[in-house]
């Protein structure tokens, strides 16, 4: 029973990875328009469902987002304290590419938790505002909220090793802070 699980686990979660690739491929920046990077610090992220959490540390994440317009379609990969991620999405500025002004997000996360080998996909919804600062790199903070299926160990530990602990689906939601350099 225990193998069964674990299978349809591993099924889910390349399901979540092929998914995600697709949507970076489909967004990522087009060689025509050259692309800016950006840096991404995400102090804390709290995701929670009835007996479970997903949290992320410190995650810090390199991504590549389209140069200029409003609409710009992002890819990043990111690594925290606890955790490693993907994401794509796309940026909304309202006031385009060289004013300050409200910023929106709309992303897709995956994200895999290094102690328990835990993962899970989020859909996010981002609101921020972006500081352009005349030929140096923007900056931004933004606000996200989260929500999404995860694959969840409910007993991990030093005690206990990842293959014997059992895995249960959950769905869990919440929200991040972040700071971002470049986009």
């Amino acid at each position: 029973m225990r193998l069964a699980a674990v299978r349809s686990a591993a099924r889910s979660y390349v399901a979540v990875l092929a998914a995600t690739a697709a949507a970076a491929v489909v967004t990522a920046p087009a060689p025509a328009h050259a692309g800016s990077w950006f840096v991404d610090v995400e102090p804390l992220a709290i995701r929670r469902g009835d007996d479970h959490q997903l949290p992320s540390l410190m995650t810090v994440s390199l991504g590549r987002a389209r140069e200029r317009g409003n609409l710009r379609p992002f890819v990043a990969l990111g690594s925290g304290f606890i955790n490693l991620q993907v994401r794509a999405g796309v940026l909304v500025l309202a006031r385009g590419s060289s004013a300050d002004g409200p910023t929106m997000l709309v992303q897709v996360r995956a994200m895999h938790s290094i102690v328990c080998g835990e993962q899970g996909a989020f859909g996010g919804l981002g609101l921020g505002y972006r500081w352009w600062r005349h030929g140096a790199s923007a900056v931004g903070l933004m606000a996200t909220v989260e929500a999404g299926p995860a694959l969840l160990r409910p007993t991990c530990g030093p005690e206990m090793g990842i293959a014997d602990s059992a895995v249960v689906r959950d769905w869990l939601g919440g929200g991040s802070m972040s700071l971002t350099v470049g986009f």
